[in-house]
């Protein structure tokens, strides 16, 4: 797995299979666009973020069309719902945390909404998949 397929920024912007999980794309993709831009700041010039953006508006054209706004948002916190191909609608809220002394480490945290029985529906996802690796 290269670097910019373990970002996260990189992986809702070029990903159809990431993309086909989100049931808000485009709300989702806008959203950790505006934070990503809001921790740019601290890395003017760093040739890594640099190469990342200029690949990102080269591989994509909401990328590439959003860019340009500079919305910023440092909101850690949100809601998320994923269309998964087997358990069907998962709905999270999610609270990211900073780490004070080190401003680069973040933790997220999803926490699975009661509604539509969705811890029912993790248990049962990861039952099969406990099932699948011992018949493995």
């Amino acid at each position: 797995m290269t670097a910019h397929e373990r970002n996260a920024v990189w992986r809702i912007f070029t990903s159809p299979a990431h993309r086909q999980l989100l049931v808000d794309w485009e709300g989702q993709a806008r959203r950790v666009l505006a934070r990503f831009r809001a921790s740019c700041g601290r890395y003017l010039g760093d040739p890594q973020l640099t190469e990342l953006i200029n690949d990102l508006l080269q591989c994509s054209p909401e990328f590439r069309a959003w860019w340009p706004d500079h919305e910023v948002l440092g909101v850690p916190e949100g809601h998320k719902t994923i269309n998964h191909p087997l358990a069907g609608y998962l709905v999270f809220d999610h609270l990211t945390f900073q780490v004070f002394d080190a401003p680069d480490l973040k933790v997220s945290v999803y926490s699975p909404v009661d509604e539509a029985d969705i811890p029912a529906k993790l248990a049962q996802l990861l039952a099969e998949r406990l099932r699948v690796t011992k018949e493995v």
